[in-house]
């Protein structure tokens, strides 16, 4: 809830609060301290209403960008609108090939119902809070060789108790499936069956 906002150029309870304790460590204590030294004849730049907004981004993208596993979101249409680097590298694709496009468009076409059934599921699942159990499933990789990637996801609420899409991870998990298997000349179709 520290998050949700109204809608777009509304500001979620984590920035309203922010937004002051920014200011006072970053400007107004400063500039009170220079009024008390130099007068109150002073001039100042604008106080920068968005500093705390992009502080906090800049931290999330950290630790965004800093997990192994793929990250992602989509909106209702189940077009990625936000991906960490891991999933760029899982799947061999450049940011700007991957945002926009169906999730979809990743999963090996044998597995895409399985994939596109368990988002599907989602909406039941609001109401009871659970979330569909993990699911393997094939993707080209980045030398368009198949490796296999586990899906969680959830969905996304909006302020209103609806869901907006759907946020999730994808982990490779090729290398510990065939490592199971004990057997290097396992292939990937045989570890999903």
């Amino acid at each position: 809830w520290t998050d949700a906002t109204e809608g777009p150029d509304t500001w979620s309870p984590y920035v309203l609060v922010g937004h002051p304790v920014h200011g006072e460590r970053t400007d107004w204590i400063p500039r009170a301290r220079i009024i008390l030294a130099q007068g109150a004849d002073r001039r100042f730049t604008p106080f920068d209403r968005f500093a705390q907004l992009r502080e906090s981004e800049g931290k999330y993208r950290r630790v965004v960008e800093s997990i192994r596993e793929g990250i992602f979101q989509t909106n209702p249409m189940g077009e990625l609108t936000l991906v960490n680097s891991a999933f760029a590298a899982i799947t061999g694709k450049s940011l700007e090939q991957i945002v926009g496009a169906p999730l979809s468009r990743f999963v090996d076409e044998a597995d895409r119902g399985a994939v596109e059934e368990m988002i599907a599921r989602l909406p039941a699942l609001l109401e009871t809070g659970e979330l569909p159990p993990p699911l393997d499933a094939r993707m080209a990789g980045p030398q368009g060789e198949t490796r296999l990637v586990r899906f969680t996801v959830r969905p996304v609420i909006d302020t209103h108790g609806e869901q907006a899409g759907v946020a999730g991870t994808l982990d490779d998990v090729t290398e510990a499936k065939l490592a199971q298997q004990g057997s290097g000349n396992a292939r990937i179709t045989d570890l999903t069956e």
